[in-house]
């Protein structure tokens, strides 16, 4: 997730409020046996296309000020199901996030401060 958080930053994180979930909000979720950390982009009912790098979000290009680079390998079109969320992390070159494992049933928590 750099540059939004680097190594030593101490997050704090909530289940307040988990159901109140809003673009660019900064989420814990699980997708596997592994616990990561990243941006929302995609909410229930959403179609998030990548083309050419860039998000598009229910057919809107969606501006990203926080993302690092925003080269993206393939052209991606997933529609999210009903209890579907769809999480990137902010530096894609090298982020696992939805565009390698798809889009994930929950979200655990919602980061709420960060004290650099």
């Amino acid at each position: 997730m750099e540059p939004t958080y680097n190594e030593g930053d101490i997050l704090f994180a909530t289940n307040i409020g988990i159901d109140d979930l809003h673009y660019g909000d900064i989420v814990v979720a699980k997708p596997h046996d592994k616990l990561v950390i990243k941006r929302l982009i995609g909410l229930p009912g959403d179609t998030i296309e990548f083309i050419d790098g860039q998000l598009y979000r229910n057919g809107e290009l969606v501006e990203e000020d926080y993302v690092v680079n925003k080269t993206t390998k393939d052209n991606i079109l997933v529609v999210l199901g009903e209890h579907q969320y769809y999480i990137c992390g902010d530096n894609r070159p090298v982020s696992y996030d939805s565009r390698a494992y798809g889009p994930v049933d929950e979200i655990l928590q919602k980061i709420i401060l960060i004290k650099k």
